[in-house]
């Protein structure tokens, strides 16, 4: 689990959330890949996505970066695969 005060869950609702003003049927799946480095900090990250919304999976790759995780036991890097699943409530 990161080491940042607010979930990945939480950091990323807010991009799902902007774009509901616009949209509020929205819903889709962002998947998130990223690189831990060596000291715990998020090195990359990108996104592929089904939500309609062009800004939905890049706002939620950049809230990534500012997640920091316990360093990769043995050092070099991790490279994580992580999906989230939006639906209008």
């Amino acid at each position: 689990m990161p080491r940042g005060r607010r979930s990945p869950s939480d950091r990323t609702r807010r991009c799902y959330e902007s774009a509901l003003r616009s949209n509020p049927n929205l819903s889709g799946k962002v998947t998130v890949s990223f690189t831990i480095a060596g000291d715990g900090h998020v090195q990359s990250a990108s996104a592929s996505s089904t939500v309609p919304d062009p800004s939905v999976g890049p706002c939620v790759a950049q809230q990534f970066y500012s997640l920091s995780f316990p360093p990769p036991e043995g050092g070099g890097t991790v490279k994580v695969t992580y999906p989230i699943a939006f639906a209008a409530g």
